[in-house]
């Protein structure tokens, strides 16, 4: 059964996620930064290339996508330095996805499925997420935190009481 979010954001085309051209993107540009230390000139080619052939690769830390590395390159040995500038890639990759569902929240005019107020399942609707495209700020309970949900995946209390009555029949 969908959910009123689900059919709402039928209407517009889908959220756009990060593309091949965006993780090579992130990708070149770690490798520009790396090859701007000495110890790294010329030691890195094919780094880029290298990275976006690691699967998850940004959502690695530093150290993680240098262990990968380590792994896949014959003489690729990591320091400090490297492990630092890895550490960028996974929020290159974000930001250019963010970039991208900003630009699709925009041109499709992409307007919010419930209220504020609304009570979700994962808590109640606060605010709309300022930072982010098409997302809700939740208050899931803490004092201090809010949850971030993106309008489609937006269940309220009511849908899913009627999902697990359904689902008992």
């Amino acid at each position: 059964m969908k959910t009123f979010a689900q059919i709402h954001m039928e209407q517009y085309p889908p959220r756009p996620q990060a593309t091949q051209d965006d993780f090579l993107n992130a990708a070149r540009q770690v490798e520009k930064n790396l090859n701007q230390y000495a110890d790294w000139k010329d030691d890195c080619n094919g780094l880029a290339i290298a990275i976006t052939a690691i699967p998850g690769a940004h959502h690695m830390d530093g150290y993680e996508l240098a262990k990968a590395l380590e792994r896949t390159m014959a003489l690729f040995d990591p320091d400090v330095i490297a492990v630092e500038e890895l550490n960028a890639y996974g929020p290159l990759v974000s930001n250019l996805q963010e970039k991208r569902q900003t630009q699709w929240a925009c041109e499709n005019k992409v307007q919010a499925p419930h209220p504020i107020g609304t009570k979700l399942t994962q808590g109640t609707i606060t605010d709309l997420n300022k930072y982010g495209s098409a997302e809700y700020l939740v208050d899931f309970g803490h004092r201090h935190a809010r949850q971030v949900i993106k309008y489609e995946d937006a269940v309220t209390q009511q849908e899913q009481e009627a999902s697990n009555q359904q689902a008992a029949h």
